[in-house]
């Protein structure tokens, strides 16, 4: 038997014999944290709705390819494939739907393919922004935090051109 696959469980008797030495009560202290994580599930709630509407609504409008269409020759223009738009502009918004369009090169154009491999790094190295955003603020009650969206987006498109430069350089 692997030494790993025992891992968890001597973690979990561990900390139940750690509990058990401090005479915690350990149910107690369980249902407490319990509480505590279904209130955080249910102060965050509107939040997480809110941003699923948006984004059902942002990409059944056609925004993405009348996004696509304005950028196609400003990114062929400066070396970035156009292809590339539709990830950069899902990336920040849904990690769901941005892996499923990293799949959706990944198929026709393989995962050794420039393109492919420009995809991969950008959803690598970029994050979901706005779900980010807004699951932090509402956590953390604070509505006003233009700062963070900003570097946020200013780091997402920093990743974007980055992971074409990268894979430029590094595959050529």
């Amino acid at each position: 038997m692997n030494v790993l696959s025992l891992l968890i469980p001597i973690v979990i008797v561990g900390i139940l014999l750690l509990g058990l030495c401090r005479k915690i009560n350990i149910i107690e202290e369980f249902a407490a944290g319990a509480k505590e994580g279904v209130m955080s599930v249910i102060h965050i709630a509107p939040m997480l709705i809110l941003m699923l509407t948006a984004l059902s609504m942002f990409r059944g409008s056609g925004a993405i390819a009348l996004m696509e269409q304005v950028l196609s020759p400003i990114c062929s223009a400066v070396g970035i494939p156009p292809e590339l738009i539709p990830l950069a502009i899902l990336r920040p918004i849904s990690g769901s739907g941005s892996i499923a369009q990293l799949a959706d090169y990944l198929s026709p154009y393989g995962a050794d393919s420039a393109l492919g491999r420009m995809a991969s790094v950008l959803a690598a190295s970029s994050e979901t922004t706005f779900y980010t955003y807004a699951l932090y603020s509402a956590a953390a009650g604070v509505t006003r935090l233009p700062y963070a969206l900003t570097c946020g987006l200013l780091s997402d498109f920093v990743a974007f051109l980055f992971s074409v430069l990268s894979v430029r350089v590094f595959f050529g």
